[in-house]
């Protein structure tokens, strides 16, 4: 899905971080996640002011429009108010059955974006 993703964490009681040593909280996992990701993202895109000399990030910001002003990298990660939304959907996989089932919905899941409302193709112009 180009606005969301779905993903299968795998934590148990066990589960230590390897830089702080402390219990894998998921709250805290997420967070980091967004936060380096993010990072990553405004990186490979730039900051708006100039265009990298590389190939890749020279297309992307040409397809984008990225330059100063009104077509930052900004704009874009914000067009929809945020980059990442404050919040997540978390569910606990009890079960083999539960497991195929979630892993059934996210392969499934981007034959969805044809109708879903965010959509470009399906945004409603007044």
């Amino acid at each position: 899905m180009p606005n969301h993703f779905h993903g299968i964490i795998g934590i148990d009681e066990n589960s230590h971080s390897f830089i702080t040593g402390k219990k894998v909280n998921l709250g805290n996992l997420i967070s980091a996640f967004k936060k380096v990701s993010l990072k990553k993202v405004k990186t490979y895109i730039g900051d708006g002011s100039t265009i990298k000399k590389n190939n890749v990030n020279d297309n992307l910001t040409k397809e984008n429009n990225v330059g100063k002003g009104a077509d930052s990298t900004e704009h874009i990660l914000n067009q929809y108010g945020t980059f990442w939304q404050k919040s997540f959907y978390d569910h606990i996989i009890r079960n083999e059955a539960d497991l195929y089932r979630m892993q059934e919905y996210i392969l499934n899941n981007p034959i969805n974006w044809e109708i879903d409302s965010l959509n470009p193709k399906n945004l409603k112009t007044y």
